[in-house]
């Protein structure tokens, strides 16, 4: 080029471990994975179930990544730490093909003409990140009387090693990945369903909670 090296237009902040990163940094991908499993029961993803009789029956992938922070030293810094994310591999799920994924989603178009209005209007426009979304829908439950479809059985197993981690968490300490397995309790992060159960939460705190309703015009 010319002009000198062509630079990204989008430049993120995270990177994925190597192995070896992941082999120098032992007890922190350990840390981060045990704050990622405590996340995934705050939100009550998941419960303990007996593995006999269980059905569609997933495993998993743990992403790791190094992610800037503020430093809880000095907020003014930035600092590196690992995040792991549980993913499950929603591709296997034997149920997938059967079940509804539509999850509204705004338009190029319609983000054109938010732009141009707000800027004939002089309003300010504001982005929000809901950190966990997909943690965040909807449960099977609530899902199949939302829909009026059959509730979903989703279960799932982890690795040895997280199995290990898990036990260090209280209500999980005599765990048994042999008998048992992982009970979705609502879509997470991979099920196919799981942007759908998000839009359905966000759609019932928008019109319900905050009473807002869609602008339309004639």
């Amino acid at each position: 080029y010319l002009a000198g090296i062509k630079k990204a237009v989008i430049e993120t902040d995270t990177d994925l471990l190597t192995p070896e990163e992941y082999r120098l940094n032992a007890k922190a991908v350990a840390a981060a994975v045990r704050e990622e499993l405590i996340i995934w029961i705050k939100h009550e993803c998941f419960t303990r179930r007996k593995r006999y009789g269980a059905s569609n029956i997933l495993d998993i992938r743990w992403v790791g990544k190094w992610k800037k922070v503020k430093s809880k030293e000095d907020p003014t810094k930035l600092v590196r730490i690992i995040r792991m994310r549980l993913t499950l591999r929603g591709f296997k799920d034997v149920q997938a093909n059967d079940i509804l994924t539509y999850a509204g989603t705004s338009s190029r178009t319609s983000q054109k003409i938010l732009v141009s209005e707000a800027v004939v209007q002089g309003w300010p426009i504001v982005a929000l990140d809901v950190a966990k979304a997909f943690l965040k829908g909807v449960s099977y439950e609530d899902l199949s009387k939302t829909t009026g479809e059959p509730q979903r059985d989703v279960n799932f197993e982890l690795d040895n090693d997280a199995v290990a981690i898990l036990k260090t968490i209280p209500g999980f300490e005599d765990f048994a990945p042999k008998t048992e397995v992982l009970h979705c309790t609502k879509p997470g992060t991979g099920c196919k369903d799981a942007p759908r159960a998000w839009s359905i939460q966000l759609s019932k705190a928008t019109d319900e909670d905050l009473e807002m309703v869609p602008t339309t015009y004639d």
